[in-house]
């Protein structure tokens, strides 16, 4: 799959990860390789909580991005929402290795729904940097920002 590896305990090391970030991205917009790189803008999750603040590696280099917003829900669902928080399953793994985390993800046995926001790709532009450029101090803190807040008004999901 071509992982890129974040050190979440070191930030130093994420130097490497950073640049392998920005190689992917040019690579595909390119049209050099077909293997998409997916990111967690947050870096975590907050248990279908809200959408905390974004990291700007993703948006750097200031091409478009595709977003998705997973929600997964315990047994407790009413209306797409869990009625108890401690009834919700997240996505968010803390410091659990990644073949643990994906293997509890998909094998949890209580919950009862997904809900995957399939939104259309965001590209940024000078219109987007004009308006909302109160949003950030560079580019792609604007552009982050922009498609932060475009999630959440799409899932519901409040800005934290």
């Amino acid at each position: 799959m071509n992982t890129v590896w974040v050190d979440r305990s070191n930030k130093s090391n994420n130097k490497g990860a950073f640049e392998a970030i920005n190689t992917r991205q040019e690579a595909i917009m390119k049209g050099e390789c077909m293997n998409k790189l997916v990111l967690f803008p947050e870096g975590t999750g907050s248990n279908n909580t809200g959408l905390i603040q974004f990291k700007k590696g993703a948006f750097h280099q200031l091409n478009p991005v595709k977003p998705f917003v997973i929600l997964v829900f315990g047994n407790g669902k009413i209306d797409g929402y869990t009625s108890n928080p401690q009834d919700e399953f997240s996505l968010a793994a803390g410091a659990m290795k990644m073949v643990v985390h994906v293997l509890l993800t998909f094998c949890y046995l209580y919950f009862v729904d997904w809900k995957v926001y399939d939104l259309p790709v965001v590209r940024p532009n000078e219109y987007m940097f004009e308006t909302y450029k109160d949003l950030g101090k560079d580019r792609p803190e604007v552009f982050c920002e922009v498609s932060r807040r475009i999630m959440s008004e799409c899932s519901g999901l409040p800005l934290q």
